[in-house]
């Protein structure tokens, strides 16, 4: 894929200076990829469950009964394409002869090759990855009540949206809970794990348990920490628009209200004219697309203030808006690129010149923006811990676990879901280009 920060990586010179473009690598890493053009056909997959109305183990659906890394080619190089985790399923499209295995290589989804020395046959099919977690962890709108009691309005599990794979909290005012090594443990009323939450670690929780002193958040390793004992992170709820879904009119673009303490619409394009109305931070907005004055500081929203009545908002008061962008120089008519403008913090999906889907993301804060240009991404990872440097000033260090749908398109840079705050149209990251998690996942 093709990421691009207006300013390019291929054709600085053609680009707007302040945007960033990303370009998918030619072999996408999605595993719902299919095989490219003039590839082997898929293996025979027989007969389905439903003709015979029991499981069918597939011959081409194999479990990975141990983590398996996948490389781009049938041999044990250096160069890897991605990890299978134990027990995932693959799809196996042919099977081919090559060298460091001890059986055969299978070509896989997503243009990659796994040694199936250590796989069995399942009636399983894959499963995207990662996993999403049905809770309920508070709304952003919950915040400060939640910071005042410690209380929030949980739905049970079985009403609540999957939207990231763990459950986020963090040692912080309040919650300053301590780890035990086994619910047993806590149960039990035995002594805290010698390892303490740290102050500045973004943590992640496998699930939670009840127990009779009370709800534990769990670790993979055993450990667990009192539900009331850590702050958990209210996940974002913001997303984009998916204009193939949801298209706008002819002659619309995009807006929305990113100012924290929402947005003005005006009754005229005019900094003095009247105020029509107040508009909630996030509100989508749809613009004319033609600015409504010479300097491009105005744009009409129709019907804005109800029907027949327009309104109008600007850069300068809390809104933001879309702009196209031009194509990287070197690109396939529809293949696949992002743009990011770091100046309306805005990301827009495309296939060549067409916009599929649009959004508001975090770029670098002040001291720590994002690179500018256009890049290849280079891995895909369903969630990874990001670190900060060990020279990091006291005040700057950070420990983020489990990062989702992380994108690199530049060492230490990446397009990646945040769960840990809810500032999209806003500057407020590391350098990375932070996106929602429901944004992230698409």
């Amino acid at each position: 894929m093709e990421a691009r920060t207006r300013h390019s990586w291929l054709t600085t010179p053609t680009l707007v200076p302040a945007l960033l473009a990303l370009l998918l690598p030619t072999a996408s890493a999605d595993p719902a990829a299919v095989a490219a053009p003039g590839a082997a056909e898929p293996m025979e997959r027989g007969p389905s469950p439903e003709d015979t109305g029991v499981p069918v183990v597939l011959d081409n659906h194999l479990e990975v009964l141990r983590n398996d890394w996948v490389y781009p080619g049938p041999a044990r190089t250096r160069e890897r394409r991605g990890r299978v985790t134990a027990h995932e399923v693959v799809v196996v499209l042919d099977e081919v002869e090559g060298s460091g295995c001890k059986g055969r290589w299978g070509r896989i989804e997503g243009g990659g090759f796994l040694c199936l020395d250590r796989t069995r046959p399942t009636p399983e099919a894959p499963t995207a990855l990662p996993r999403l977690l049905a809770f309920d962890s508070p709304e952003p709108a919950e915040f400060w009540d939640y910071v005042k009691t410690g209380e929030w309005d949980r739905a049970p599990d079985a009403e609540a949206e999957a939207l990231v794979p763990w459950i986020y909290g963090k040692r912080w005012r309040r919650w300053q809970g301590e780890f035990f090594d086994s619910r047993r443990d806590f149960e039990r009323y035995r002594a805290p794990s010698d390892r303490q939450l740290e102050g500045n670690r973004k943590y992640h929780f496998a699930g939670v348990e009840e127990t009779r002193r009370g709800a534990v958040l769990t670790r993979r390793n055993g450990q667990v920490v009192p539900m009331d004992g850590i702050h958990l992170y209210p996940i974002p709820r913001f997303a984009g628009r998916n204009l193939e879904d949801d298209p706008l009119p002819s002659g619309r673009i995009p807006g929305w209200v990113h100012g924290y303490e929402g947005g003005i619409m005006r009754a005229a394009p005019e900094p003095d004219a009247a105020v029509g109305a107040e508009l909630a931070y996030h509100q989508f907005l749809v613009l004319d697309a033609v600015p409504a004055d010479p300097e491009g500081r105005w744009w009409r929203v129709p019907d804005g203030l109800g029907d027949g009545v327009d309104g109008f908002v600007s850069d300068e008061e809390g809104v933001r808006r879309w702009s196209t962008a031009p194509l990287p120089t070197g690109l396939l008519p529809t293949e696949v690129w992002v743009d990011v403008d770091v100046r309306q913090q805005m990301l827009t999906v495309y296939e060549g010149t067409v916009p599929v889907y649009v959004t508001m993301v975090s770029t670098g804060k002040r001291g720590h923006s994002t690179p500018l240009g256009t890049f290849r991404i280079y891995d895909k990872m369903v969630t990874v811990d990001m670190v900060s440097r060990e020279d990091a000033a006291e005040d700057d260090r950070y420990h983020v676990e489990a990062v989702p749908w992380s994108m690199h398109f530049w060492p230490r840079y990446a397009l990646h879901g945040a769960y840990w705050h809810w500032g999209f149209g806003n500057r407020a990251s590391h350098g990375c280009v932070n996106m929602s998690p429901r944004d992230a996942r698409w």
